[in-house]
């Protein structure tokens, strides 16, 4: 596996993911952020599943959308 530098918003996200260990939203991860925006959580997930950090693990419905569920597919490595 090749390991990445990930930016300021990626690791925030997958900070989450990692907490949580449960496949989440867009919209569960907004709830759990202190300050980012539901674009820029898209954005930054989009940019996790080409690089293969995460992945699709399911999909469901919120409110009327439906939606992806993402989960991370490493765990947290102490550095």
């Amino acid at each position: 596996m090749k390991y990445i530098q990930f930016t300021k918003k990626e690791n925030e996200i997958m900070d989450i993911l990692w907490k949580h260990d449960v496949a989440m939203s867009a919209n569960d991860i907004k709830l759990a952020s202190k300050n980012l925006s539901i674009n820029t959580i898209q954005q930054t997930l989009q940019k996790l599943l080409e690089i293969k950090y995460i992945k699709v693990s399911g999909i469901g419905q919120n409110k009327k959308a439906i939606t992806r569920y993402i989960s991370q597919l490493y765990p947290k490595q102490n550095m």
